[in-house]
């Protein structure tokens, strides 16, 4: 099943348990700038999530421990700044990700406890100019 969701422009209308349950494909819609805190958080049906370009920020938690998440897909036009602390914490089916070149800020430990992540994609183009920690994106 797939399922096009609004996730907020606040972190007040946080998208549900309910508005997210039983879908294996999640895609954010056009104009959602912000996908909230917590927004998938411990959602194990998950396992693509399609991003947006007009989504500038992923807030923390938002796909943390979503364990059966194996693909994340940003929008080739991508204008996402900030990935929040823990994003992808325990995402343990993820094997890789690219990291969009408008990323400016990783936050603590957001690809802490993903297993099975062996590639990290950033590439010469990149505008990150943060890494927060203590020291690590990965871990």
């Amino acid at each position: 099943m797939d399922s096009k969701l609004d996730s907020n422009k606040d972190e007040k209308s946080n998208v549900t348990e309910n508005d997210a349950s039983k879908v294996s494909e999640i895609t954010f819609k056009d104009g959602c700038t912000k996908i909230a805190h917590k927004a998938l958080f411990k959602n194990t049906d998950v396992t693509k999530v399609n991003i947006p370009a007009s989504v500038k920020a992923i807030g923390g938690a938002a796909f943390s421990g979503c364990t059966n998440l194996l693909q994340v897909n940003f929008a080739a036009n991508a204008q996402i700044k900030d990935l929040d602390w823990r994003a992808f914490y325990d995402c343990t089916a993820l094997t890789s990700i690219k990291i969009p070149d408008s990323v400016t800020r990783i936050g603590t430990e957001t690809f802490s406890g993903c297993t099975s992540l062996a590639t990290i994609d950033i590439s010469k183009e990149s505008k990150l100019t943060k890494t927060e920690k203590r020291d690590r994106i990965y871990g």
